[in-house]
């Protein structure tokens, strides 16, 4: 089966609709080269329909899934996702203005695009960042974060991104129906320094203010100018 560019192979799947309501449980279905289940309901039997889903992804392999966030591209990796959310609404903005829920990721050995961070890196460092130093994707080794979504507004405090060349955290909040965020970013790249950088607005054109950076010991300095 294909849904939507996403193929789901052998799968166990029970539909129920009565009075307004849909029910479908997955208990099991092979999906990216792993394993999943979840559940959907749709409940349109009162005036503001309700929308729930849980999903839980095993071992799942993904390649160039676009992230289209704050300057990342796309996401390529293995691992583990699993989320569980309810909302309500008329419409999907009114859904997603309502979520709530919580999510989780841990891949491990995959890329994640950093076209839109890397010249801002490289304007930070200045000498101490060669031009392969940041390329247009991260490699990292392992990969996690959870989240917490109450009325559409997700929160995070623990990603993780650990690299052969560059390791990261952050923190932060993204408004999902608004589609704006306001995230701290802490990149290090090793052997160069570390950058904190404040990212807000609206998440595919957000802007970026460099809090602070350091150098690590050896580098060269790089020159700085007046903000």
């Amino acid at each position: 089966m294909r849904l939507r560019h996403v193929d789901v192979g052998r799968s166990v799947i029970a539909l129920h609709i009565a009075n307004g309501r849909l029910d479908l449980d997955i208990p099991g279905m092979a999906l990216y080269g792993g394993k999943g289940a979840g559940k959907v309901v749709v409940d349109g039997s009162a005036s503001i329909p309700a929308f729930g889903a849980r999903f839980t992804l095993e071992r799942i392999t993904v390649e160039h899934v676009p992230i289209d966030i704050a300057g990342l591209g796309e996401l390529s990796g293995a691992g583990d996702l699993s989320f569980e959310l309810i909302g309500r609404g008329n419409s999907e903005r009114a859904i997603v203005g309502s979520l709530n829920g919580i999510a989780g990721i841990a891949f491990a050995n995959g890329t994640v695009g950093s076209a839109g961070l890397g010249s801002l890196l490289k304007s930070e460092l200045g000498p101490a960042i060669g031009d392969n130093s940041i390329p247009r994707e991260i490699a990292y080794t392992s990969l996690s974060a959870t989240a917490t979504i109450n009325r559409g507004i997700l929160r995070n405090g623990d990603l993780k991104l650990a690299g052969p060349n560059m390791s990261a955290t952050g923190s932060g909040a993204l408004d999902l129906a608004q589609r704006r965020l306001d995230y701290l970013w802490f990149p290090d790249i090793a052997g160069l320094g570390n950058v904190r950088i404040a990212i807000t607005g609206a998440w595919d054109a957000p802007t970026y203010k460099v809090e602070s950076v350091t150098i690590a010991k050896g580098a060269k300095q790089p020159p700085r100018t007046p903000r």
